[in-house]
């Protein structure tokens, strides 16, 4: 398998030095050197299409796998904490 570069997901970058336009998030599918990787990475805007920066990370489908749960349990969390300060404030403001 040769070099490639696949896209599958694409977002605005929230974070104030890439927003507004300036840069986007990427998640890819990467086969470099005759391995696989799942790349996240910031693209930034320059004319009129966005490139590469350093600004990200490479994980192997292992690492990736080993994640997930541990990415979930992470979103479970801040769920629970949001829906608590969301409770309390409520209840503060009766």
């Amino acid at each position: 398998m040769s070099n490639f570069e696949r896209s599958y997901w694409e977002d605005d970058s929230k974070v104030q030095k890439w927003s507004a336009g300036k840069g986007k998030i990427r998640l890819a599918w990467i086969n470099w050197r005759k391995r696989n990787w799942v790349d996240f990475r910031i693209l930034r805007r320059e004319d009129e299409k966005y490139v590469h920066t350093r600004e990200g990370v490479r994980l192997s489908p292992n690492q990736l796998r080993e994640l997930l749960p541990i990415l979930r349990e992470l979103l479970e969390t801040i769920d629970n904490v949001e829906e608590e300060e969301k409770r309390k404030s409520e209840s503060d403001i009766n």
